[in-house]
């Protein structure tokens, strides 16, 4: 089961934010390919989620990418928000970061 936020990256912008929280101490940030949505292509990304959080492997946090151009200020403000709510995600205030994209 994940979990929904909302992310401001500009006055002008922002992104959902979707999240399958384990007390694993692990983050894992997906930041998908060039307008790749936060659920991936037939859910690919929601079920990896899933897995990776039954498993409690890691938890998994996921974003959308409309714009690539963006790509450095989405990844910086993606990871102080993991950073920032690290406890509800997984459970302890100093996480293990690991980042990943598709492409």
């Amino acid at each position: 089961m994940f979990k929904t936020d909302r992310l401001k990256l500009q006055e002008w912008w922002d992104i959902s934010v979707e999240y399958h929280p384990t007390n694993s101490g692990i983050i894992l940030i997906n930041i998908p390919g060039a307008g790749g949505s936060v659920s991936g292509y037939k859910n690919k990304y929601v079920n990896l989620g899933n897995y990776f959080q039954d498993k409690k492997i890691c938890s998994f946090v996921r974003i959308p990418n409309d714009r690539p151009s963006e790509y450095e200020l989405t990844a910086r403000t993606i990871i102080n928000y993991c950073l920032e709510k690290s406890i509800d995600i997984c459970n302890t205030a100093k996480p293990e970061i690991w980042l990943m994209g598709f492409s």
